[in-house]
């Protein structure tokens, strides 16, 4: 899997989906349904070290974040997003990614508004892995699960 705006030209690549972000904090650290992305500007905002992130969202929301360094910088995405399931920060992340936990309730979304990065996933591979029948199968499974 491959986060990118475009897959260079050797390669074969299947889209998965769009990325998009949109914060979700634990249940518990909600008191009340957010109305306006103003209203979060006082929260503690973690974030991770993409190169789209609070400043962008609130700015696709309307508004202007101007001090995002409040909240805690983790090194990957994947640490901000244990975070919020230990109930520590609000957090944006890749919507895609989330939409089992906010199932689940284990997640729940603050505001409703997904900032659209303009970059996609892609499931990427050569010609000659893909001649490869695992590769094959697992690249048939990928097309067949992509939205």
């Amino acid at each position: 899997m491959q986060r990118t705006r475009e897959v260079s030209s050797n390669l074969v690549a299947q889209i998965m989906f769009a990325d998009a972000m949109v914060p979700v904090a634990h249940p518990t650290l909600i008191k009340k349904p957010i109305k306006n992305h103003a209203e979060l500007s006082g929260s503690p905002l973690s974030h991770d070290e993409r190169p789209e992130g609070w400043n962008e969202w609130f700015e696709s929301a309307g508004g202007r974040v101007e001090e995002i360094a409040a909240g805690l910088d983790f090194s990957n995405s994947d640490l901000a997003l244990h975070a919020a399931l230990l109930a520590m920060e609000l957090r944006s992340q890749a919507f895609h990614f989330l939409q089992v936990l906010l199932s689940k309730n284990q997640l729940c979304q603050v505001f409703l508004h997904n900032f659209q990065t303009g970059h996609s996933w892609y499931a990427v591979s050569t010609e000659k892995e893909l001649s490869e029948p695992v590769t094959q199968n697992m690249w048939d499974w990928l097309t067949e699960a992509s939205f």
